[in-house]
């Protein structure tokens, strides 16, 4: 049995579906008039009541199933009929880097170079991590063939079992309501099964574009990487020159005031001297 998407239950539109009863609409809302109706029931078999109340919520997941089935393969539709239109323009463009790495002058000062070092550290931070993203979609991109054969395998063998499964139940006696109940059930999970079906066929067309794309998106990426590493390199080289020709001001007039300060001694050595001599 595939696995129920859970996390959809109650968020798709009340849609109505084909079953095995005649001209009768499947839907959620119906489906929940009959659960309701059926717990309020009174006097009824409770064994019998709780099989057909439990055909009633797998029938329902079956529909929400579905439907996000279907909301997947359009998706995938979609990546089939845009991925060609995307690749083509993406390899005509090229990203650019930000002007305000552009126009890393000579002249900047020490604090205009700091702050653009800053931004350059926290795109490339962010470039980091957009690549650590997109690395780990392509390794599931790469292994997603191999689960998509697992995955419409096991479909088809559900989809048969239903089947099968069904003639079963017409040469079984038993109680008529738990029949249309089941019945409901069988019609809702071979709509569901049909459209995973679908979806994995989708899936399978769509991924090696999707690959194209994310390799493509990881090429982008280094090349502004790269760039970005460029421009890292001439903003650390201007800051350092710039801190050397600091340190070495500072350096000289620590040397000039060192200097003035011997010049003072002598003169103020000479002044004594000069002060004994007298008083002798």
């Amino acid at each position: 049995m595939f696995c129920f998407m859970a996390y959809c239950i109650g968020v798709y539109a009340d849609v109505p579906m084909g079953s095995l009863l005649g001209s009768l609409e499947i839907t959620r809302d119906g489906l929940q008039v009959k659960i309701e109706t059926l717990k309020a029931k009174q006097g009824i078999d409770e064994e019998s009541k709780a099989k057909e109340l439990n055909w009633y919520q797998l029938a329902d997941e079956n529909i929400a199933n579905q439907y996000w089935f279907e909301f997947l393969a359009t998706r995938y539709q979609e990546i089939r009929e845009e991925a060609p239109k995307q690749l083509k323009n993406n390899s005509a463009t090229e990203d650019k880097v930000k002007q305000a790495y552009t126009s890393i002058s000579d002249a900047a000062s020490e604090e205009e170079l700091e702050l653009q070092g800053i931004h350059i550290a926290n795109d490339l931070r962010s470039i980091k991590e957009a690549l650590s993203k997109l690395e780990t979609e392509l390794s599931q991109y790469n292994n997603r063939p191999k689960q998509i054969r697992e995955e419409n395998l096991n479909a088809k063998i559900a989809l048969e079992k239903i089947q099968a499964d069904i003639s079963i139940a017409h040469s079984l006696t038993v109680n008529k309501y738990e029949l249309e109940a089941y019945h409901i059930y069988s019609s809702t999970l071979m709509s569901a099964l049909s459209a995973e079906l679908r979806q994995l066929e989708l899936e399978m067309l769509s991924n090696p574009l999707q690959i194209q794309l994310n390799t493509q998106a990881q090429k982008k990426l280094r090349n502004k990487k790269d760039k970005l590493l460029g421009f890292q390199g001439k903003q650390e080289a201007l800051l350092d020159a710039l801190r050397l020709e600091k340190a070495k001001k500072i350096e000289q007039a620590l040397l000039v005031a060192a200097q003035e300060s011997i010049k003072k001694h002598i003169v103020i050595q000479d002044i004594v001297r000069d002060n004994i001599q007298w008083s002798r």
